[in-house]
């Protein structure tokens, strides 16, 4: 019998082997090995942050292997697409992981994900969110099978005045956690106004919700799974099981959401995109009005081989979470309140938003340490004040390099706030990129630091050769 845990493996390998025998597609690989220390045993926290889950949070060497192929942009008939990425690491101990194994399939606008697959790079890998508050690949990317839409389909009648994109999934995290084999539900949608002129906008909405799964509290244990609970947590709905009151009062499953404001301009030398995303985990943090989220500038120059190519400024506010009253207390007007929503943690999925001991989200939401058994026990900093910088561009016409900064001011969370008050923390990091031409292989180095009372004093360092090419 198949374990569940492999199943999307088998199911990627499937596509693999459709994709080798139906057509002939290029084969592209890289290969590599990278060593990263710093003057203390942990590393600094952009040197880890943001990395999918593959860089040890210690002093350590990797080594990679991955093969894939691409699906052909634009083309309207099947197509297909594979990818497996091996990562071997040696830091206190020896380790080797399945980074990446999935298999793709188009037609049309519509795509198949099956697998393990990490999300491509955006706003030129400066951006502290990856483009997305809630999943910014700070963590290994979840198995899962997906449907969607990836390019903006324009409506009938219409024509490209209002278009449409939009995600459906269902995925399963198989790391240590306090419920085992909890299931990942994930959807989004996207409209956007103005096609493609000069400027235009974006209104999206995500929605995550962590459900079912066997916990190690018998008080819950072995928690709804079946197609009715299923229908009620898709739509954040209570459950039908009533000896888990918490579910059956409230909504089947951990939800996470959050709306996506993009507003794009288009110029003749450069694009600019000002964008505002929100984070909400019930019903009294839906309302697009609060304060908690992330407000960015991105703008990027046509021309990219210049001393700035990109640059961009993020800045987070997450101290409020619908209020400071419990969420349960009674107000005077005989009312409740909805306060206190700990973002990112949940008292039944008590692993929270994190997978294999890193956030999913932004990684500014900080965890709290493994237990002695290796499970993460959600998030230990979820209330604080960020503003991050990043910039992009082309030394001496052959160098790119990508610095990132960032300052925070942190409170830690509600029910356990930061002893001494508030701990400020700057860290930050420059990469350098150098193309292969008389070596045989790209060589990429990084110096990164971080100075504060929330994480310390560091310094760190990474060098990384890669050989890149087709089979």
């Amino acid at each position: 019998m198949i374990n569940k845990k492999n199943l999307f493996l088998y199911l990627g390998i499937f596509f693999c082997s459709l994709s080798a025998h139906s057509q002939k597609k290029a084969m592209n690989y890289e290969t590599g090995m990278s060593s990263q220390f710093s003057s203390k045993s942990h590393l600094p926290f952009w040197l880890v942050s943001n990395k999918n889950g593959i860089i040890p949070d210690r002093n350590s060497g990797l080594m990679n292997m991955k093969v894939y192929s691409d699906l052909t942009p634009a083309k309207e008939t099947l197509d297909y697409a594979f990818g497996v990425e091996m990562i071997g690491s040696v830091s206190n101990q020896a380790d080797l992981i399945l980074q990446q194994a999935y298999g793709s399939m188009k037609w049309k606008g519509l795509q198949l994900d099956i697998g393990v697959k990490d999300a491509p790079v955006q706003f030129d890998g400066i951006s502290s969110t990856n483009g997305n508050l809630l999943y910014s690949g700070n963590a290994r990317s979840i198995p899962r099978v997906a449907l969607n839409i990836p390019n903006y389909m324009d409506l009938p009648v219409i024509g490209d005045w209002v278009a449409v994109k939009g995600l459906y999934s269902e995925g399963i995290m198989n790391d240590k956690r306090f419920v085992k084999n909890t299931r990942v539900h994930y959807k989004n949608v996207f409209v956007k106004f103005g096609g493609k002129r000069r400027v235009n906008f974006v209104l999206g909405f995500h929605h995550y919700s962590q459900w079912a799964g066997t916990s190690r509290d018998p008080k819950y244990g072995k928690l709804a799974s079946d197609f009715k609970n299923y229908i009620q947590m898709i739509q954040a709905k209570g459950g039908t099981d009533e000896s888990n009151y918490f579910e059956w009062e409230n909504s089947v499953g951990n939800h996470i959401g959050g709306w996506d404001f993009q507003l794009h301009y288009h110029a003749a030398k450069f694009d600019a995109e000002l964008y505002r995303q929100t984070i909400f985990e019930d019903h009294s943090g839906i309302y697009m009005t609060r304060p908690d989220g992330i407000t960015g500038l991105f703008v990027k120059f046509k021309d990219e081989n210049r001393w700035i190519s990109s640059f961009l400024y993020e800045n987070y506010y997450t101290k409020y979470q619908s209020g400071s009253t419990p969420g349960g207390a009674a107000k005077p007007d005989g009312g409740l309140y909805t306060g206190m929503d700990n973002f990112f943690n949940n008292g039944i999925y008590r692993s929270g938003w994190t997978y294999f001991g890193r956030t999913i989200g932004s990684p500014f939401f900080l965890t709290v340490p493994e237990s002695e058994d290796g499970i993460t026990l959600g998030i230990a900093n979820n209330r604080f004040i960020a503003h991050h910088i990043g910039i992009k561009g082309l030394l001496f016409h052959k160098i790119t390099y990508r610095a990132r900064c960032s300052y925070t001011q942190n409170w830690g969370t509600y029910g356990n706030p930061y002893q001494g008050g508030m701990k400020q923390q700057f860290s930050w990091i420059t990469e350098f990129d150098i193309p292969a031409s008389k070596l045989p292989f790209n060589i990429s180095f990084a110096i990164s630091g971080d100075h504060g009372d929330l994480l310390g004093q560091n310094i760190g360092l990474f060098i990384k050769i890669a050989k890149i090419g087709i089979l």
